[in-house]
């Protein structure tokens, strides 16, 4: 699902934690709605092997 989603250029990052608790995932959207339909039809969440917590993020240049 993320290969499909980087190849459609919705992620800006991706990557685990070092310390082995989870990941995270940074999607480039116009929304957070758009963001949320995409997170919540990930099917890692769909089969419960993953939980989600979605956080906007304005970025400093």
């Amino acid at each position: 699902m993320l290969d499909e989603q980087r190849a459609k250029g919705r992620i800006f990052a991706n990557g685990r934690f070092a310390d082995g608790w989870g990941g995270m995932v940074i999607y480039q959207s116009e929304t957070l709605a758009e963001v949320r339909e995409w997170v919540e039809n990930d099917p890692y969440v769909t089969h419960q092997a993953r939980r989600f917590e979605i956080h906007e993020w304005e970025m400093v240049h």
